[in-house]
């Protein structure tokens, strides 16, 4: 260190130079390989030569047809709505802690919880937009029936009707091919933790239902043409509205559970791809914005401690450009190519450890001589430059 601090006040032009001339090019390399992208969202993982060759070409074949217009890859017409583009997941469960979730010993196949089931979904398949997005069989003018168990036991008055629905269910489902390859063993939880025996097919702790949506829609020609416009459009009539109706089911079913007391009272959890993506892309968003908080914090601790807003500015974007370097190091010399929700507090990070390698010299305080003053504010820069620069790629 004691060398280090020697050759830097020393040779200062010499040590700044050498620092600019290594982190300039690897800060604009490490941004033209910067991505946000969500490698479990999809990102290919190309760990050869070979693979990334070939990933190539196959990426300047999909944009040099897709420049089309209709795209020569998507000239078949499919029948509207006959392939299953994404599936709302509903989960009923009997429980509502962890320890419930484990034992599995309660039992949500109670007439009153079909009932509050099934007015659920009644709910969301009168959605105005239903028929715009259901999936349809090919073959069929009609939407295609729903994943679940409930047509079978909506109309059950008491618990003796309810086992002759399910008994009826099982016949049907198991010996026939009413929702194709779906037996009725798929709709209900029954396996029981620790080896313990299989329970009745009239207990389960939960109960599943999936609402297939299909594809293409009206106005397009497959699932492949503008696949991002009918994701959107799936999204805006559909799955924007259904998730407010869930939410607020939800909200009322744990309300209820909460005053009745009752531990078998059914409860809703649900999920659905493009959903999450977008919850989950807020979520990142809002974070994000943090940042510009710890920016703005990071220049009032420069301008504190240096006494002068020119040298926390230049502070903070010595700080800032230490990022590109890090990213440098990370993808190109180490070769990582995962760049996830963790790597995002890395920005957090760095402003975090960027303050005290911008405060490199003494404050310039007020009281000093002028001349004092002058040789801190033209030195200082050099200063914070060379440790941020220098420092980075630790970071």
């Amino acid at each position: 260190m004691e060398a280090f601090l020697r050759t830097s006040l020393h040779w200062p032009r010499v040590c700044l130079a050498v620092c600019v001339s290594v982190s300039v090019p690897a800060s604009s390399f490490a941004l033209s390989r910067f991505s946000l992208s969500n490698p479990d969202g999809g990102q290919l993982v190309r760990d050869s030569s070979e693979a990334e060759a070939a990933h190539a070409f196959s990426r300047a074949s999909h944009l040099s047809l897709s420049s089309l217009s209709p795209s020569l890859a998507s000239q078949a017409r499919a029948p509207r709505q006959t392939r299953v583009a994404t599936q709302l997941k509903l989960y009923y469960l009997a429980g509502r802690s962890a320890a419930q979730d484990k034992a599995r010993k309660l039992n949500v196949l109670t007439v009153q919880n079909v009932q509050k089931m099934a007015a659920l979904e009644e709910e969301l398949l009168s959605l105005p937009s239903w028929n715009s997005v259901c999936y349809r069989e090919a073959g069929r003018a009609e939407c295609a029936t729903v994943l679940s168990a409930l047509p079978y036991l909506r109309h059950a008055t008491d618990t003796p009707s309810l086992h002759a629905a399910i008994d009826r269910m099982y016949e049907e489902l198991d010996g026939g091919d009413a929702l194709g390859e779906v037996n009725a063993g798929w709709f209900f939880e029954q396996q029981r933790p620790d080896g313990a025996p299989p329970r009745s097919r009239y207990e389960s702790y939960a109960l599943r239902s999936f609402v297939r949506l299909g594809t293409p829609l009206e106005g397009f020609l497959n699932a492949e043409d503008r696949s991002g416009k009918q994701d959107a459009w799936r999204m805006e009539m559909f799955l924007a509205p259904a998730e407010a109706v869930l939410r607020r089911t939800t909200r009322e079913w744990d309300d209820a559970r909460a005053a009745s007391g009752a531990d078998d009272a059914v409860g809703l959890l649900f999920a659905e791809q493009a959903l999450y993506q977008a919850e989950y892309t807020q979520i990142i968003a809002n974070d994000l914005l943090l940042t510009a908080g710890s920016a703005a914090a990071v220049f009032l601790v420069l301008w504190a401690y240096s006494s002068s807003a020119v040298l926390a500015i230049l502070g903070l974007m010595q700080i800032v450009l230490s990022f590109p370097v890090a990213m440098f190091v990370y993808i190109v010399l180490f070769q990582i190519k995962l760049f996830g929700v963790l790597q995002v507090t890395a920005i957090f990070v760095l402003l975090g450890i960027g303050v005290p390698r911008a405060r490199a010299s003494p404050p310039c305080a007020p009281h000093l001589p002028r001349h004092a003053r002058h040789h801190v504010l033209v030195h200082r820069p050099r200063a914070q430059a060379l440790t941020t620069f220098s420092s980075s790629p630790a970071r």
